[in-house]
């Protein structure tokens, strides 16, 4: 039980991950936009304050997802223990 356990923290970490790294993408997509509608419009303090609450909105996301990150490691290491250590964590933190 605790490797299926094991297995299905892997899988929920590596789900964690690739959204981790989706939500980086579209914060840099965000302030590429942000940077170019600035070059275009004359009043551009719109444009920020409207990329600057679109990133806040991102970034609250990102550190909900590390919370999770973070729990989803202890839970998977504590599963490992059980099994004799696998070691799978390890790769999933590098």
């Amino acid at each position: 039980m605790a490797a299926e356990m094991a297995a299905r923290l892997q899988r929920e970490l590596l789900i964690v991950s690739t959204l981790e790294r989706l939500l980086t993408g579209e914060v840099a997509r965000i302030d590429r936009e942000r940077q170019r509608r600035e070059a275009q419009e004359w009043d551009a303090g719109e444009v920020v304050i409207q990329a600057d609450l679109e990133i806040a909105s991102v970034k609250a996301l990102q550190e909900k997802l590390e919370a999770v990150h973070q729990e989803l490691l202890g839970e998977l290491r504590a599963a490992e223990g059980e099994t004799d250590g696998a070691g799978a964590s390890d790769i999933l933190t590098g």
